[in-house]
């Protein structure tokens, strides 16, 4: 889970890039922090 500092950085990021209307904005947070956890999963062998 991201922290509120970590958001408040990616959060303007994310919106630059994001299609709009994909994911209600609420969630998005929990989306992106769900990445590097979901990608250590791959990871490990």
């Amino acid at each position: 889970m991201l922290t509120d500092a970590q958001w408040s950085v990616l959060e303007p990021l994310v919106e630059a890039v994001r299609p709009h209307a994909k994911v209600p904005p609420g969630h998005l947070r929990r989306t992106v922090g769900a990445i590097p956890v979901l990608g250590s999963n791959h990871t490990k062998g």
